[in-house]
């Protein structure tokens, strides 16, 4: 099957509009119009942009529904806090897990301002 077909079958299924696959995916409306009817095809990361807006794994994208591939052999991927614990020091831990804390008491506004300044003072010192 073709990508474009079967986005188009997903979608629908889910009862989506291009709209709203717009609205999650940030991507244009025309773009998705184009994947759909074949004139583009999607690079891996966008179909992990199409598969997230759609609630689905991106492997849906290459199966027939009624072919779908078994899943009990994969081994399941590990959740950030298991690649937290395995790649970061106790102390950078503890300090990521005060910070989440922190940051999940402030609001939107008060968010975005200190993400930007975070951003230019990691820009000034690259």
């Amino acid at each position: 099957m073709i990508i474009g077909q079967r986005l188009r079958q997903l979608r629908e299924l889910k009862n989506m509009s291009q709209g709203d696959i717009e609205n999650k995916t940030g991507m244009l409306r025309c773009y998705i119009s184009r994947v759909e009817n074949g004139h583009t095809v999607p690079s891996l990361e966008t179909l992990e942009r199409f598969a997230a807006a759609l609630d689905l794994p991106v492997y849906e994208f290459f199966f027939e529904p009624d072919r779908q591939p078994s899943l009990e052999h994969l081994t399941p991927r590990p959740t950030l806090k298991e690649i937290e614990d395995q790649t970061l020091s106790p102390p950078d831990r503890a300090f990521l897990r005060k910070l989440e804390g922190l940051m999940g008491g402030l609001r939107e506004h008060d968010r975005r301002l200190l993400l930007a300044l975070a951003d230019r003072m990691a820009a000034s010192h690259t």
